[in-house]
C-alpha cells in the first residue's frame, strides 16, 4: 500500500514538473552567467567564486568526468543542455539522479548534486 501511494505521489510530481516546464518554454533564455550560476546553484549548492573559466571546468569535471572542448560559449552550452536535459524530451540530471535514487534505494534526498554523487 505504502509503495503504490509513493509511486502515485512521484508520478505526480513527475506530471507536475514536465507541465511547468512546458508552460515557461516562451520565456527569454537566461544569460550565460545566469545558466552558469543556476547550474552551480544546482551541482553545489550556491554560486562558486573566482573565474568563469575555472567555475565551468569544476562544473564539466563533475558531470562529465573531464574537460570538454570547443569554444567557452560551447563548452556552456553542453553543460546546460545537460544538466536542463534537452527540449526533445530529454529530464534534467536532477531528475535522472532521482529516479536512480528510488530505484536502488527507494527514496530521494534532496540538496546539491554533487553532495548526492559523493555519498
Amino acid at each position: 500500500m505504502r509503495v503504490s501511494m509513493v509511486r502515485t505521489a512521484f508520478l505526480a510530481a513527475l506530471v507536475l514538473t514536465l507541465t511547468l516546464s512546458a508552460g515557461f518554454g516562451h520565456a527569454q533564455a537566461p544569460s550565460p552567467v545566469e545558466r552558469l550560476v543556476a547550474m552551480e546553484n544546482m551541482l553545489f549548492g550556491q554560486a562558486q567564486q573566482g573565474f568563469i573559466v575555472g567555475r565551468l571546468e569544476s562544473i564539466e569535471r563533475l558531470l562529465f568526468g573531464e574537460l570538454g572542448t570547443g569554444t567557452l560559449p560551447e563548452r556552456l552550452n553542453a553543460c546546460w543542455s545537460f544538466v536542463q536535459g534537452d527540449r526533445a524530451g530529454g529530464m534534467n540530471v536532477k531528475f535522472r539522479l532521482k529516479a536512480v535514487q528510488w530505484s536502488i534505494y527507494g527514496e530521494i534526498t534532496e540538496g546539491p548534486i554533487a553532495t548526492a554523487l559523493a555519498q
